[in-house]
């Protein structure tokens, strides 16, 4: 059997659930303090398909993720 090797799972498994923008709308509803959810209009937020990270440092640390309002 021929495996594909994975070379950053966390990074993988991130990108996919954190893609969903409900999944991460629930996430910052749950996981940051109501003082910063207060000041966030989770309905607006949208995946951009544009990366603000350079080149370099996306070879270094992988690909991004970049949710907006």
């Amino acid at each position: 059997m021929n495996q594909t090797e994975i070379i950053n799972p966390h990074a993988m498994f991130f990108g996919k659930v954190f893609s969903r923008e409900d999944v991460a709308q629930d996430f910052l509803q749950n996981y940051l303090s109501e003082t910063i959810v207060n000041q966030l209009n989770l309905s607006t937020i949208h995946l951009e398909n544009e990366s603000f990270i350079s080149n370099e440092l996306i070879k270094v640390k992988g690909s991004s993720l970049l949710l907006a309002h």
